[in-house]
């Protein structure tokens, strides 16, 4: 979904959200629906 080559993290999920229609009924957070990011929140 993301075509810069070397595209942040963050871009790419921006862009997979997108992509994937994640946000269209509601808003994706992904900081609370990515478990990698949502335990690295956690731990801070």
């Amino acid at each position: 979904y993301c075509e810069v080559p070397d595209a942040t993290e963050e871009e790419l999920v921006n862009s997979a959200i997108t992509g994937l229609g994640l946000s269209y009924l509601e808003p994706f957070e992904p900081e609370k629906r990515i478990i990698e990011w949502a335990l690295r929140r956690v731990t801070r």
